[in-house]
This record gives structure tokens, C-alpha cells and sequence, in this order.
């Protein structure tokens, strides 16, 4: 379905019943839920987000920052009149979720964080705006439209690259073909590797149930953030997944099941 949110129109997935999960991809593709969408599907009402410039919503015209990314997913929640939603991302979509728990606690119930993005410091060289654009350059006419180099990217996300599901990695490889969502990736990469300021301590703030999930061999945002966001949010519960990279919900689909299942029967008996 299509919902209109703040000038953009995006396309939402929606299938199961139950209580309604959120999902927020991260800078893959959307169907980084394939795996886990049936298995769950069957117990929860699940709503997939497409970003502007990702799956199936266009891309935007204009930059979105983290804050606006949350308050297009805040958008479709509102729309839908969702009542005791739980909120997932992973990666970058962790970043957005926490965001939005922490500015509009109303609007989830319980946050699930799936190697979240924001908390990484290396990357914070690229506030400086003319470093910034010589790498956005370089990524978008470069490194974005060279398939080999494309591939060995997508292989760092597995513990095994050949675990790499091909008709996923087709489907990123369209994806960042076309320049305006190109444009559009690139510029949430910033947004993850560049948080605003004050984002951490912003972490305090998110009074939910919070599951925090990180693959323990993850080669794209290390495992050991899990503990700096474990500490920054207060009722958070932190499982490291073994023989697991960056794309959890891809690589160890059974897992994820299974840790999001008990930690939502155990949010809803301790409110």
C-alpha cells in the first residue's frame, strides 16, 4: 500500500496479525526481512517501510536527515492508527528507531535495535563539507557503478560472503544504478557515519523495552557498540549472536525469531 506522509508517498508491506511490528531497513535493500517475514508474519500484524529511494517508494527530491527519516516512519504509524507497536531496525533503520523512541516515546511500545548505526566516531572527519563532497563524488560515479567492487561490499555484511542471498544482491545493484537513489544512499551513509550531535546522549531518553541484537563476527559496525548502547538505554536487553555478520536478520533468521519473541513476551509481562 501507498501512505502519504509529510510530501513523500511511501510504500508500506503489510501482512500477519497481531500486535504490529515496524520494520526499518538499513542501507541494503528491503528485502533484508525476507527471511524472517514468514516465521513472524504468522504471530504479528509486520508493516515493511520503504524509505524514499529504496524498494518500492521513489526517491526524494530533497535531503533527509535521521530526524526525518523518523518522522516519516512516525507518519506511517499515525496514519494507520497503530496501538501498541513495536518498533525494528537494523542498521541505519536501528539509528532511525531509536530516534524516534527517543523524541516520541508515544508512538512505540517496545524497540528492537539490530546492530544499530550512530554511535561510530571514525567516520566524523566528514562533517568537514568539502571532504564530504569529494567522497559523495567518488562513491556515486565511482565506486557505486563498479559491480565487482559492489559485491565484495555486500560480502562483508556475511560471516561467509557466499551466504549472500543473489537475488538480493541484484536487487542493490538496481538499486543504486539509478542516480537518484544513488543520491538518496548516499546520503543516509552520512547520516549514519555523521550523527547529529548530541545523538548519544539522546539514547538516554528511550524509556521503552529495548532489544539490542549484534552479530558477533560484524565487520561493518563492531559488536562491541552493543555495550555502549546497552548502557546508554536504561530498560535494554543485549543478545550477540555467534556465527553472525552485519545482516542478522539474513544470516541467522531462526535466532532473531527466537530472541524477538522472547523479549516481546517478556515486555509484555513487565510493563
Amino acid at each position: 500500500m501507498i501512505i502519504p506522509v509529510r510530501g513523500h508517498n511511501l510504500f508500506v508491506k503489510r501482512e500477519g496479525t497481531g500486535r504490529p511490528i515496524v520494520l526499518i531497513h538499513g542501507l541494503g535493500t528491503t528485502s533484508v526481512w525476507n527471511k524472517v517475514w514468514g516465521p513472524l508474519s504468522a504471530s504479528y500484524d509486520l508493516l515493511n517501510v520503504h524509505l524514499p529511494g529504496f524498494g518500492s517508494s521513489a526517491p526524494s527530491t530533497t535531503s533527509l536527515s535521521v530526524r526525518d527519516h523518523a518522522l516519516l516512519v512516525k507518519g506511517v504509524i499515525e496514519h494507520l492508527g497503530l496501538q501498541d507497536a513495536a518498533l525494528m531496525g537494523t542498521s541505519y533503520g536501528g539509528q532511525i528507531a531509536a530516534t524516534l523512541a527517543a523524541m516520541n516515546p508515544a508512538s512505540v511500545t517496545a524497540l528492537v535495535l539490530i546492530c544499530p548505526a550512530g554511535l561510530m566516531t571514525r567516520y566524523r572527519i566528514l562533517r568537514w563539507k568539502w571532504l564530504s563532497r569529494v567522497v559523495k563524488m567518488v562513491a556515486t560515479n565511482i565506486f557505486l557503478r563498479n559491480e565487482k567492487m559492489l559485491r565484495r561490499l555486500n560480502g562483508r555484511l556475511y560471516v561467509d560472503p557466499a551466504n549472500q542471498p543473489p537475488e538480493i544482491v541484484m536487487e542493490y545493484l538496481q538499486m543504486v544504478r539509478d542516480p537518484e537513489r544513488r543520491r538518496n544512499w548516499f546520503e543516509c551513509v552520512i547520516n549514519g557515519a555523521v550523527p547529529a550531535e548530541g545523538f548519544r546522549e539522546r539514547l538516554s531518553e528511550i524509556r521503552v523495552p529495548t532489544l539490542i541484537l549484534w552479530g558477533r563476527e560484524d565487520r561493518v559496525i563492531p559488536a562491541r557498540y552493543a555495550a555502549a548502547y546497552g548502557k546508554m538505554i536504561s530498560r535494554s536487553t543485549t543478545e550477540i549472536l555467534a556465527e553472525c555478520g552485519h545482516a542478522l536478520p539474513l544470516e541467522q533468521p531462526a535466532m532473531m525469531c527466537g530472541a524477538l519473541r522472547r523479549f516481546l513476551e517478556a515486555a509484555v509481562q513487565k510493563p
